[in-house]
C-alpha cells in the first residue's frame, strides 16, 4: 500500500510540474494523426512517466464514442490494480469520463460528448505512468529498457467495427495508421538511446538527457535504453545506420551486421520501393527479432537472417500496413518469402537459396508432426485462435506457398514477383491492405486466372501444395 502511495504522489507531482508539450519545428500535418510524447524513464523504479496528446484525425465514419488500446495494461508486475496508472484523460481540454475493458484490459472505452464528424479532429491528452515488464516487448532487463507498445492509440474502426483485440505475446497485433511522432525522452545522459525517428537535439541537465525525437510517416514508435550498449556507426548510401549492442562486435561480427544492412537495404529498395527515413538503427540486446518504423531488435547472437527479415518489415509492415491480427499473413508471410530474395540475390550460391526454402518447406521432414498437427487448419485466422501452428502456419507455410506459386505458376520468373511488389508498394505504402487486395493485385498483375483461388484455397485449409485446381 505504500508503494501504491508513493507511485502515485510521485505520477501527480511529475505531472504538475512537467513542461508543455515540445512544438515540432516542421510544420504538422492536419490530414493525419500527430502524436506529441514527452518521456520520462525512472530506471530506478523500472517504471515510465508519459505525458502526451494525440491529434486524432477521424478518417473512418462519424464516432460518439472512442476505444484507446494501450498495450502495457496486458501484463501488471505492480501492485496495483492495473499496471497502467493514468493521471487524467481528456477529450478536447475537458477531463472525459472513461472505463477500462477487455480481458486483458488493454481497451479504454470512453463516450464523447459530441459527435466526431468524418475528417474532424479532436486532441486526447494524458498522463500516465506504467511498470517494464519482466517478458516480452516492453522489458526491463539489467538496465536496458525495450520500449514497444507503450503509448495509447485511437483503436482501429473498419468494416467490422472497432478492432479490440487484446495484446498478443506471440506474434503481433499491431493495427494502426501512419501518424506523425513528435517525442521527447528523459533518460539518464549515462544512457545510450535508440528509437524510431530522427533525433533533433539533444539538452543535457543534472545528469539526464532529453532527446527531442521526430518521426514522420511512422507506423509506430518505440525506443530502447541502455548504460550497457556499445554504439557502431556508418553512412550507408545515405542512411546514418547505428548498432546497438548490449555486447561488444568483433570485426567480423561489425562487417556481418553492416554489410547485411546495406546489401538487403539496396535489395528490397530495388524490388520494393524506397525506403521512407534516411536513418536506422539495429538494436542486439534481449528480444529475438522485432520491427518498428525505423528501428530492428535483434537478439544478441548476431543471426543474418533475422536481421534481413526485420528489415524488410520496413516494407511489409511499417510502410505498408495490415491487421496483423487477423491477417498476419500478410506481412509475416510476405516478409518471410521476401528474406529468402536476399539469398537469391547476393550469396551467388543457389544452394543457399534453396536452403532457405527448404528450411521453411512445411512440409519437409524436420518438421513433419508440427505439420499433421495443423492439416485442416486457416491461416487466416485471428492471431488469439492460434491455440498452436501459428510460427509453421502464418511463416513456413505463408512463406512456401508464394514460393511454389512461382515455380509452378510462373515458371521461377522473380522478375515478375518484383514487378508485383512494386505495383503493391505504389498503391499502398502509407495505406492498410489486406489479404483479399493484394491477392487482386497479384492476379491481376501476373495475368495468371486462378491466383486468388489457389492462395484462399490453401490459406484457409492447410493441406498439400500438390491438392490444387
Amino acid at each position: 500500500m505504500r508503494k501504491l502511495l508513493i507511485v502515485t504522489l510521485l505520477l501527480l507531482s511529475l505531472s504538475a510540474c512537467k513542461k508543455s508539450i515540445h512544438e515540432p519545428i516542421v510544420s504538422i500535418n492536419d490530414e493525419i494523426t500527430n502524436y506529441f510524447l514527452d518521456i520520462e524513464l525512472d530506471e530506478q523504479s523500472d517504471t515510465l512517466l508519459v505525458h502526451g496528446k494525440i491529434q486524432y484525425y477521424n478518417t473512418s465514419s462519424e464516432k460518439d464514442e472512442l476505444y484507446l488500446k494501450v498495450y502495457p495494461n496486458a501484463y501488471n508486475i505492480s501492485e496495483r490494480n492495473h499496471n497502467v496508472l493514468f493521471n487524467y484523460i481528456k477529450i478536447n481540454d475537458k477531463t472525459a469520463t472513461y472505463n477500462i475493458r477487455g480481458e486483458d484490459n488493454t481497451s479504454i472505452y470512453i463516450e464523447l460528448d459530441e459527435t466526431l464528424l468524418l475528417e474532424e479532429t479532436i486532441i486526447i491528452e494524458f498522463d500516465y505512468l506504467f511498470s517494464y515488464w519482466d517478458i516480452g516487448r516492453l522489458i526491463a532487463v539489467d538496465d536496458c529498457f525495450t520500449t514497444m507498445f507503450f503509448y495509447p492509440f485511437v483503436a482501429q474502426f473498419d468494416d467490422e467495427g472497432w478492432n479490440l483485440d487484446p495484446f498478443n505475446f506471440y506474434g503481433e497485433t499491431y493495427y494502426n495508421d501512419i501518424g506523425d511522432y513528435y517525442v521527447n525522452i528523459d533518460v539518464p545522459s549515462v544512457f545510450l538511446l535508440g528509437s524510431s525517428g530522427k533525433t533533433i537535439s539533444t539538452i543535457e541537465n543534472q545528469g539526464r538527457t532529453i532527446y527531442e525525437i521526430e518521426l514522420i510517416n511512422g507506423r509506430d514508435f518505440s525506443f530502447s535504453t541502455s548504460i550497457n550498449y556499445i554504439e557502431y556507426r556508418q553512412e550507408i548510401n545515405n542512411i546514418d545506420v547505428k548498432i546497438l549492442s548490449l555486447n561488444e562486435l568483433s570485426e567480423a561480427e561489425k562487417t556481418l551486421a553492416f554489410d547485411t544492412i546495406e546489401n538487403s537495404f539496396e535489395l528490397y529498395t530495388d524490388i520494393i520501393g524506397e525506403y521512407n527515413y534516411d536513418y536506422f538503427t539495429l538494436e542486439l540486446g534481449h528480444i529475438y527479432g522485432m520491427e518498428s518504423s525505423g528501428i530492428i531488435y535483434c537478439s544478441q547472437d548476431l543471426s543474418e537472417i533475422t536481421i534481413i527479415h526485420e528489415i524488410v518489415h520496413q516494407w511489409f509492415y511499417s510502410m505498408i500496413g495490415n491487421d496483423q491480427g487477423d491477417e498476419a499473413w500478410l506481412d509475416e508471410g510476405l516478409t518471410t518469402f521476401a528474406t529468402g530474395l536476399y539469398f537469391l540475390n547476393y550469396t551467388g550460391e543457389t544452394a543457399d537459396f534453396d536452403g532457405y526454402v527448404e528450411w521453411y518447406n512445411p512440409m519437409s521432414s524436420r518438421v513433419t508432426d508440427r505439420m499433421l498437427e495443423n492439416l485442416g487448419y486457416s491461416t487466416l485466422r485471428n492471431i488469439n485462435e492460434f491455440e498452436f501452428g501459428y510460427g509453421i502456419l502464418v511463416y513456413y507455410h505463408g512463406a512456401t506457398l508464394l514460393y511454389y506459386y512461382t515455380r509452378e505458376f510462373l515458371d521461377d520468373d522473380y522478375e515478375i514477383i518484383y514487378d508485383v511488389f512494386r505495383e503493391y508498394y505504389a498503391e499502398y505504402n502509407g495505406k492498410i491492405a489486406t489479404v483479399d487486395s493484394f491477392l487482386n493485385l497479384l492476379e491481376e498483375e501476373t495475368g495468371i486466372d486462378g491466383t486468388k483461388e489457389f492462395f484462399m484455397m490453401h490459406l484457409t485449409e492447410f493441406q498439400d501444395y500438390e491438392n490444387r485446381p
